[in-house]
């Protein structure tokens, strides 16, 4: 079972402690993000004018947005691998095929050698035959 980490970090100008599963790199990596966004929206001037509940609501909607676009754009990255995969799937396939048919040609050629060396054969057996 894994234990809990708990971790010391700033956020906002308050020095907290937080316990998680993380590593404690990982948390400390976590509250430098929220701090940053905290910091980006405190240089707003409505930010500056509003109340504390506003200025959560605001940071909360900033991570949320950032959430959200990190999520579309794994998802389309996700979704490119995918055709990716289903791409190079396809192009296996038809290398497969490609080689089948080369190795079916390839013996319809040694056949059809065979077959002239032993016409060649009976065109000399004919022709010392006439003679």
């Amino acid at each position: 079972m894994e234990s809990n980490n708990t971790t010391s970090v700033k956020i906002g100008n308050m020095d907290i402690k937080v316990d998680g599963l993380e590593s404690a790199d990982y948390i400390k990596k976590v509250a430098d993000y929220v701090d940053s966004r905290i910091k980006e929206a405190a240089r707003s001037g409505l930010y500056k004018r509003s109340s504390n509940e506003f200025r959560d609501i605001a940071v909360m909607m900033n991570i949320a947005d950032d959430y959200f676009k990190s999520k579309d754009l794994s998802d389309s990255l996700l979704d490119q691998i995918s055709a990716k995969d289903s791409e190079i799937y396809d192009l296996k396939h038809d290398i497969i095929a490609a080689k089948i048919k080369k190795d079916a040609d390839d013996k319809e050629i040694d056949d059809l050698k065979k077959e002239i060396n032993r016409l060649k054969k009976s065109l000399i057996r004919m022709e010392n035959n006439n003679e």
